[in-house]
């Protein structure tokens, strides 16, 4: 199963959390070319 990008009209949101806290910091929204 690998990310489906056509979906969110080419987004898929992406949550930024803090490793050692597990506080969730930032909800947004990224693209293809973003992850690569």
């Amino acid at each position: 199963m690998g990310l489906n990008f056509e979906k969110g009209n080419g987004l898929i949101p992406v949550i930024v959390q803090d490793a050692i806290t597990q506080r969730v910091l930032m909800l947004g929204y990224m693209n293809a070319d973003a992850l690569t």
